[in-house]
């Protein structure tokens, strides 16, 4: 069955899940029964289907190549734009359907020309899945958080199955679209909260939390987007409000050292030392 403006699907009874002022890609639910067979056809936008159910054994056709395997529950099935499903049969235990369509979300985001069926990822699942949460209960946690969730869905799905593919494979695609980077609204939520933080204990996994990505692909991306890998940028920044406040007043230099994140007035000391290639204390006498 394919409904206009969505992901082609097989399912049955597909219905269109978007509550009021929607701010996330358009949603599908659909059931897809025991048994059965399809012609879904050309897929005109970027896609993905989540299947929770089964087991289902599947045999599909995209672009002339013949593919088996079998469905389980958590499945996801990747369709970028033009790819064409000639047929598929399955057999097996009923399943549902979520069809995501990034239609409305601007530029591509998977790899063109490579459909990928049956992936498990519990990353991809697990945001496909709180967007359609969201979409069912009518965005209870309000616009913004759906926003938040469909730009990182994004940046994951064009990092993981998108641009961040071999070097041979990615280039033509960051000619085009230029590199992976954080969005805007996601670079100003992890600056923001590690300027609120400096003072505080500041882990990758922290920073990455914010945005639910997992630390190695949230450090890739703020590296790209920054130029400097995140714990080396926030001992900078560390460093910067240790210069503020020895240029400003006359507080001990082990209260600043704990000010701004630094273990110990040691601590402060070596990295001062090794950053600005003097003391913290010649620092200081430079503006007496």
């Amino acid at each position: 069955m394919h409904v206009s403006d969505g992901p082609v699907t097989t399912c049955q009874h597909a219905h269109q899940l978007l509550p009021r002022d929607w701010g996330g890609p358009l949603i599908q639910q659909a059931d897809a029964p025991r048994s059965g067979s399809a012609e879904p056809g050309k897929q005109p936008f970027d896609g993905m289907m989540v299947w929770i159910g089964g087991p289902c054994d599947v045999e599909l056709v995209c672009d002339g190549v013949v593919q088996r395997w079998r469905r389980t529950t958590g499945m996801v099935d990747l369709l970028p734009a033009g790819c064409t499903v000639q047929r598929v049969e399955w057999d097996g235990a009923p399943m549902q359907c979520s069809s995501l369509s990034l239609a409305r979300e601007g530029l591509p985001v998977l790899a063109p020309g490579r459909p990928r069926f049956g992936v498990l990822d519990p990353h991809l699942l697990d945001l496909a899945q709180r967007l359609a949460e969201q979409a069912r209960l009518g965005q209870p946690w309000g616009l913004s958080y759906v926003r938040s969730l469909t730009s990182t869905l994004r940046s994951y799905l064009t990092g993981r199955y998108g641009e961040c593919l071999s070097a041979e494979d990615s280039a033509p695609r960051r000619a085009v679209f230029g590199e992976v980077k954080l969005q805007q609204q996601q670079k100003k939520t992890v600056l923001g909260y590690i300027e609120e933080q400096l003072a505080n204990d500041l882990s990758v996994s922290d920073l990455a939390q914010l945005l639910g990505y997992s630390p190695d692909y949230f450090s890739r991306l703020f590296k790209c987007t920054l130029g400097l890998p995140p714990n080396q940028y926030v001992i900078r920044r560390r460093i910067e409000r240790a210069k503020m406040l020895l240029r400003s007043g006359s507080l001990p230099i082990a209260e600043i050292a704990l000010m701004c994140g630094f273990a110990t007035q040691t601590h402060l000391h070596e990295m001062f030392k090794r950053h600005i290639g003097m003391t913290p204390a010649a620092y200081r006498r430079c503006f007496d």
